[in-house]
């Protein structure tokens, strides 16, 4: 088996306010960039389910669980990183 788990990364809420639960979107695109440059992909709900089920654990792969209120933020800095914008 390739790792013994998978990490999971969890983000309840992204604003630009910040403080207790809250992230702000610049620290969450830090995060997301710094993530990307050292090799970290992240897994979709279906692979995560496939590696489960399959006792497959993938090395560098991580489930990035985000609150659905910021689920449109997340998709807009997420494609920001990956493309590199």
């Amino acid at each position: 088996m390739p790792g013994s788990s998978i990490p999971v990364v969890m983000y309840h809420h992204i604003s630009p306010m910040g403080g207790g639960l809250n992230i702000s979107p610049e620290i969450f695109k830090n995060h997301l960039t710094m993530l990307y440059r050292k090799g970290w992909k992240t897994l979709s709900g279906e692979e995560f389910l496939y590696f489960f089920q399959n006792n497959e654990i993938p090395k560098k792969w991580l489930l990035n669980r985000l609150n659905i209120y910021s689920s449109v933020l997340f998709s807009k800095v997420y494609l920001g990183v990956r493309t590199g914008l």
